[in-house]
C-alpha cells in the first residue's frame, strides 16, 4: 500500500495541535516544575482543576502570578506571559467545607428528614465541621 507524499498534508493541521503551548507551573514549597500543554481557549479554571486531584479534603491548588491569583480568563492570557513564573500553592479552603454544609442544609430543607440516601453527605458534613473546627473557624 502506497503512502501519500508528506507535501500533501503540509497544510493540514491536527485540531488539537493548532494552538497549543506549554505552561510551566512551579510548586511553591518543593520547587518541582510541572508542565501542562494548553490551548488558548482553555479557561484558567480548567488548568487549575488539573492540579486538584489527590489533595487532602477541603484543600485546593491556587495558581499565582507574582502576587495575583489566576482564577479568571483563558490560557491565551498566559501565552502573552510566556516565561513568567507561575506558582502553585496548596491551601486549606474553608469555602469548600462550607459548601458541603450548605449542601446538607439544602438537602434537609428539601426532605425534612435525613434518609439513608443522605448517609455519604452526612459523613462529608461531619468531616467539614471537623475541618472547620481545626482551622479555628468554629468556636
Amino acid at each position: 500500500m502506497a503512502t501519500a507524499p508528506a507535501s500533501l498534508f503540509q497544510h493540514v493541521k491536527h485540531p488539537s495541535a493548532i494552538d497549543t503551548f506549554p505552561v510551566f507551573v512551579h510548586k511553591a514549597f518543593t520547587g518541582e516544575v510541572l508542565v501542562r500543554h494548553v490551548h488558548s481557549e482553555m479557561p484558567i479554571e480548567e488548568l487549575r482543576s488539573q492540579f486538584q486531584e489527590g489533595l487532602p479534603a477541603f484543600h485546593e491548588a491556587n495558581l499565582l502570578l507574582e502576587d495575583s491569583i489566576l482564577d479568571k480568563g483563558t490560557c491565551a492570557d498566559l501565552r502573552a506571559l510566556q516565561g513568567a513564573q507561575i506558582k502553585m500553592v496548596i491551601s486549606a479552603s474553608t469555602k469548600l467545607a462550607l459548601t458541603v454544609i450548605e449542601q446538607m442544609r439544602a438537602s434537609l430543607s428539601e426532605r425534612g428528614v435525613v434518609g439513608t440516601d443522605c448517609r455519604d453527605l452526612c459523613i462529608r458534613c461531619l468531616e467539614a465541621l471537623t475541618f472547620l473546627e481545626e482551622q479555628g473557624v468554629l468556636c
